[in-house]
Formats: C-alpha cells, structure tokens, sequence
C-alpha cells in the first residue's frame, strides 16, 4: 500500500500538468500601464488584477512555492513534473511583468530570477519615488490658481491632478476638489464664491464646474457691456468737442476773411491799407463793387465788426 502510494508521488497524471496549462500574457493588450518611477500603484493593481484572475497570484505572494526539483524513492531520484511546471509558468510571469516596465526597472530586474523576486525588488525601488511624487501631485493641487486662464482649462487641471493622484491609490473626494477649485479663483469671483460657501448642501464638483462656466460667461457679458458704453461715451464726448472746434474755427475764419489789415514798416496809420476781401492782389479801392457801391462794402465792413462780438460771448460760454 505505502508502495503504491509512493509511485502515485513519483508519476503524477500526465494531463495535471499539461504544457497546454501554462498561462501567457499579451503584455500590450492587458497591461497598457508600464511602471516608471511615479506610477507603482496603478502598475501594481494592473498586475495584482490579472494574477487574481488568472489563479496565479500566489507566485507573487509565495502562497504557491516552488516545488522540489526531483522526486526521491527508496531506490530512484527522478525529476519532479510539478516543478519543471512551475519553473515555466513563473518564467512567463517573469517576462510579463518585465514587459510591463520601463527601462529603469529592466535593471532592477536583471539581478533577480523569479517572478516573486521581480515584484519584491520593483516595490523596494519604486514604493520610494511614488511617495514623492504624491507629495508633489498634492502640493500642484493646492498652489492651483486661475489666473488668466479660462474656467475650463483651470477646472480641468484640477480633474487632472486628482485622476493622476487616484491612479496612484491616492483617491481626492469631492468636497475637497470644491474647496480646491474654490480657492484658486481671482477676485471677481468673490460673490460666486460667497454663494457657494453659504449654501445648505454641499455642491458636487461637476456641478460646481457647470455653474462657474456660466458665472464666466456672465462676467464677459457684464465687461463687454461696460466697454461698449464706454466707447458710446468717449464718441459722444468727441462729437461735442468736434462741433465746438468746427464752430470756433469757423467763426474765426468768417470774420479773417471779412477784414484783414495789411501794415508796412511804418508806424503811421496813414499807410494802413484797408483790405475787404482776403483775395490775394485784390484792392478793395479798384473794385468795381466797392467803387459802384460804397455803401454796400460799408454794411459789409460792419458787418464783419459785429460777428466777432459773439464770437467772444460764446467763447466765454464755452470756456465757463
């Protein structure tokens, strides 16, 4: 009996450990995370899932050891089928997990053998860098501020940061990236802020996004609104200066053009010659209107004394 019981040891079922059993991995395909030096987290849930699922994790966590090399008899020493099967399956493992790394962890790898060796060296290297790298992914989503960029692409920074975090094992709830968001806004955001801050129940962050793009857009409106009065404004205020120049200079031109007075090196006010037109070359003595019509040119002369009268009345208006 104890005979039998020992060759069943010695000769497993050959179908117990089929080649055909062995598992193998598309390392593209299932494991589109490769480990770098701030990303173990996610890379080892990846890895932990697919061993999970595939009945393999206990090569990584020794849950399955390694069988004897060799099978020992009270006449015979022979090889043992069930390890030459383990050797094979964990050498899959070994070059799974090595395609799912970067070249960094390539050469923490190559110092070890077994898959579960790998995954203890890949922890040892990597747990550090991470710890980092979540240190510095939570200080970017603190020191977050709008600044000129737009509600969207400032929003969507925070989102970012808060995925990267929580492929990491650092999962941000929805409060908290409310009150991040919050307080990165600028100063026009304040009343907006106040509302928030004074509701009954809290506010999710996809609502908080939605309700600050529309509070955006209001602010555009509100600023377009103001510069286009103010454009009114400033072509109303230029039209009235316009006018005013254009009165003055014309009433100074009328009244240059009516009478002008021509003086030559002398001082006596006998060689003042009396000028009606401002034609260049034109006497008024040797015009045939003046001449024919003394009276006329008189009225006019008079004329063109008054309108400078009110000229210096609406210039004092203008001036008060």
């Amino acid at each position: 009996m104890a005979s039998h019981s020992s060759t069943f040891v010695a000769i497993p079922s050959p179908t117990l450990y089929d080649p055909k059993d062995l598992v193998e991995f598309n390392t593209i395909t299932q494991l589109p995370i490769k480990l770098n030096s701030s990303n173990y987290p996610p890379w080892y849930r990846q890895i932990h899932s697919l061993l999970v699922a595939c009945d393999l994790e206990g090569y990584i966590t020794s849950d399955t050891p390694c069988p004897p090399k060799t099978i020992t008899t009270a006449s015979s020493v022979s090889s043992n089928p069930p390890y030459n099967f383990w050797i094979r399956q964990d050498k899959y493992l070994y070059i799974t997990l090595l395609g799912s790394c970067d070249s960094k962890a390539h050469a923490v790898m190559s110092m070890v053998e077994t898959s579960r060796a790998a995954s203890l060296s890949l922890e040892r290297a990597f747990v550090a860098c991470s710890c980092s790298y979540v240190m510095s992914l939570k200080e970017r989503l603190n020191s977050s501020t709008k600044g000129s960029s737009t509600i969207a692409t400032y929003l969507e920074s925070i989102c970012s940061t808060a995925e990267e975090l929580s492929l990491i094992g650092h999962v941000i709830v929805d409060i908290d990236l409310v009150i991040h968001a919050l307080n990165g806004l600028d100063p026009s955001f304040r009343e907006f802020t106040a509302s928030i801050c004074t509701r009954d129940t809290p506010i999710s962050f996809d609502e908080l996004f939605v309700k600050l793009l529309d509070y955006e857009m209001y602010l555009k409106r509100d600023e377009n609104f103001n510069h286009q009065t103010s454009i009114i404004a400033n072509y109303a205020n230029r039209g009235c200066s316009h006018r005013s120049n254009k009165g003055r200079n014309h009433n100074n031109h009328s009244t240059c053009s009516s009478v002008s007075f021509k003086h030559n090196n002398s001082s006596s006010t006998s060689n003042i010659v009396f000028q009606l037109y401002s034609k260049k070359g034109h006497n008024a003595q040797t015009c045939y209107k003046f001449t024919k019509n003394n009276q006329r040119s008189s009225n006019l002369a008079t004329h063109a004394t008054q309108a400078t009268i009110p000229l210096l009345e609406w210039l004092f208006d203008s001036s008060a």
